[in-house]
Formats: C-alpha cells, sequence, structure tokens
C-alpha cells in the first residue's frame, strides 16, 4: 500500500471518488503535463469550495493548504499556477465536464417520484469581452427542485437558443416519473415529446410566442376563473401568504376538458390546461398577473400548484445563490471555455455543499467552515464517496 493511499485510508477519502475525475479526457500535449488533469480538477473544486472566484484564488487556497492536499493527491511539483489553471480550462472540452456533473449528480441524488425538475437559463452578464465582441455566455441548467440539486448545464449563445439547448440536457439526466416545468420559451411540441419520451410530465407555460395556444386557454380559462360555481371539470385551490411587508394570493385553475383547443393531439399527451392568478400586494400597491399553461397529468389543482410555485426554486435556491454568494455574474472569465467550465465546477460545488447535511449551516457559513476546517471541507468533498461508481 503507498505513503498516498495510507493517508487517504487514514482520512477516510474515497479512492474510487478521487480517480473517477480521471475519465475526463486530458487532451494536453504529452510531455508538458507536470501536474495530472484529477489533480487540477480537485483543487479547483476545494478552492471553490473553500470561496474562491478567480484562478488566482485557487491557487492561493491551494498553496494554504498543500499539507493537506499532499495526504492524498501526488503533488511533487506543488500547487499549480494560475496561469496553468487557467491555461487547463480555456481549452478543456466542457462536455466532458458536463456530463461528469451530470453522471455524478445521477448516482447521488434520491430519485423522488414526482419530484419537479425546472429549466431555465441564465446569463453571465460580466462574461461579455467588448473588444473582441464576444457576448455574454449564456448557461441552461436543470434543476431538481426538492433535491435543490444542479442535474446538468450547458452553454447556449443566447437565450433564443435555449430551444435546442433542452433536449441536449434532457438526453444527459433522468427524469423518470419527475415533472418538467419550462418557461415559455420551451413550449414546443418537440420539447413536449421529447419529454414525454424519457418519462416525464411537463408542465409548460404559454404565452404569445405560441399566440393561437395561448388565447385559446385563455379564452378558455378567463370563463372558469369567474364563476361562482365551477363544474366538476375544473379543479381549483388557492394558497395565501403574508411575510416581509407582502400579501399574497394565488388562485389555481386546471382542467382537462379541452376539446375546446385546437390541434391539441400535435402535443405529446396533452390532458390538461392551467392558469395561475397571482394577487400581490406590497405596501399598498396591489398588482394581478395571470399565467397560463399546459400539463400532460390529469387535472390536480394541488399538484398543478406545487409545480408552478418550484418552479421558481431555480431562481431562488440556484441563481440567486451563484450571484451573491459564488459571485457568478462577476465573473470577468472570457477566453476559450473558461467561462463555461468554471460555471460548472461552480455548480459542481454547489452540490456537494448542499449535500453535505450534517451541518444545517446556509451555503455561505457553509464555504467559510471548508476554508477554516479542513475536516469539515474532508467531509463536504467526500460526502456521497460511498455510493459513487463512475
Amino acid at each position: 500500500m503507498s505513503t498516498l493511499t495510507k493517508a487517504s485510508k487514514k482520512l477516510q477519502l474515497s479512492e474510487e471518488f478521487l480517480e473517477s475525475f480521471s475519465v475526463i479526457p486530458d487532451e494536453r500535449t504529452n510531455g508538458r503535463k507536470l501536474h495530472p488533469l484529477k489533480n487540477i480538477l480537485i483543487i479547483a473544486i476545494c478552492g471553490i469550495l473553500c470561496g474562491a472566484d478567480s484562478w488566482l484564488a485557487i491557487e492561493k487556497i491551494g498553496n494554504c493548504k498543500l499539507k493537506w492536499f499532499r495526504k492524498f493527491l501526488w503533488l511533487p511539483y506543488g500547487i499549480p499556477s494560475h496561469d496553468t489553471f487557467a491555461r487547463v480550462f480555456v481549452w478543456l472540452d466542457p462536455k466532458a465536464l458536463q456530463d461528469f456533473l451530470a453522471k455524478w449528480t445521477d448516482e447521488f441524488r434520491r430519485l423522488i417520484e414526482g419530484e419537479t425538475i425546472a429549466i431555465d437559463g441564465k446569463t453571465q452578464r460580466r462574461s461579455f469581452d467588448r473588444v473582441s465582441g464576444k457576448s455574454a455566455i449564456h448557461m441552461v441548467t436543470a434543476f431538481a427542485c426538492e433535491s435543490e440539486l444542479a442535474l446538468g448545464l450547458t452553454k447556449v449563445a443566447s437565450k433564443s437558443n435555449e430551444i435546442k439547448a433542452i433536449p441536449e440536457i434532457l438526453d444527459m439526466i433522468d427524469v423518470t416519473n419527475c415533472t418538467v416545468t419550462i418557461d415559455a420559451i420551451g413550449c414546443q411540441k418537440s420539447i413536449a415529446l421529447k419529454i414525454r419520451e424519457r418519462g416525464a410530465d411537463y408542465v409548460l407555460a404559454v404565452k404569445k410566442n405560441q399566440l393561437n395556444l395561448f388565447l385559446q386557454i385563455q379564452f378558455l380559462l378567463d370563463g372558469f376563473r369567474y364563476m361562482n360555481q365551477l363544474p366538476e371539470t375544473v379543479k381549483f385551490h388557492s394558497v395565501e401568504s403574508n411575510g416581509h411587508g407582502r400579501h399574497e394570493l394565488r388562485r389555481y385553475w386546471i382542467t382537462n376538458y379541452i376539446k375546446s383547443i385546437k390541434n391539441r393531439e400535435d402535443w405529446k399527451d396533452l390532458k390538461s390546461v392551467g392558469c395561475v392568478e397571482s394577487t400581490r400586494t406590497i405596501k399598498g400597491k396591489t398588482t394581478i398577473e395571470t399565467r397560463y399553461f399546459i400539463v400532460s397529468h390529469d387535472a390536480n389543482a394541488q399538484l398543478f400548484a406545487k409545480n408552478v410555485k418550484s418552479h421558481w426554486k431555480i431562481e431562488n435556491a440556484y441563481h440567486w445563490r451563484l450571484d451573491v454568494i459564488f459571485r457568478a455574474d462577476d465573473n470577468r472569465m472570457r477566453l476559450g471555455h473558461s467561462p463555461e467550465n468554471f460555471s460548472v465546477l461552480q455548480a459542481f460545488s454547489l452540490n456537494l455543499l448542499k449535500g453535505e447535511t450534517s451541518s444545517k449551516n446556509s451555503v455561505r457559513i457553509k464555504r467559510l467552515m471548508c476554508a477554516n476546517d479542513e475536516r469539515y471541507l474532508q467531509k463536504v468533498l467526500f460526502a456521497h464517496s460511498k455510493k459513487f461508481n463512475a
């Protein structure tokens, strides 16, 4: 048994987990690889867990924890420089990193039957380059709302390209017996078909990009919304909440009586249509918003309400944390695949932090704990190692 293996055993580290990073192809020129790609990836992830938001910060954190890293990584040349990190992630195939994230998450998350999986895109605003004319990157993510884990993500040229990216993400991940929710840009016949082929239900927002469908659903449901007594074919549910100076009333209607919807057979397994009316009062000012949806499951107002509300977790529990805690919007990486690869590393790190459940602290506090306590960093890094088999 090697010295490193003995140290790893003592630290209760998983050799399988460490070696799983070796499946990511290393296409660097032979003879110019002072640092194994596996080491670079693990050190980068640990740096982000400890609060790093740049390659330089990752290098500095790595040097501060060099003695700890040497207990389980072979580092004859020490910690890679920030220039090395930058060069590697410029050329590293982002698809390989995305596939690794998807496989890792599928291994570790407990598949919750009926879980809501929200798919949405986010623009990293400061990743643009005015000099070269390069626009900011736009990442599309599939997010498990109950598990609060990023299942898969990919880059697209702009928000309008999300339509092409969504089927790719669905092929990456297991959505069997779950419900996929997407905003109006994903309301496409081909995407509805893809979701059903992958064994999931769908709840798709409908807006005026599908004008005929939108007008038909609006006409049908608006008639029910103002009835004092609803027919049996229409299910209703309401939720009222107060907090932070805001009062909100959300009312949900859903019906499987859709004979009046023309060409409904073009939408794979379309069974119901629904709408949500949100009435918000903030500081005495009231606003009313109504949204419309197509649904592949039977009319169930409580389930419909759960799916629609859960979709916003991708904003509140994922995008918000990336922006505020990981400072994703401030990231100025621009060259090659750097911004895309760093986004995947951040998503992976956030999954690790959410997966470590012995601490009930916030993600922000957990990062501080990782930076200051190597025993806790070890716990976060290897929280799921016993289940992993890449």
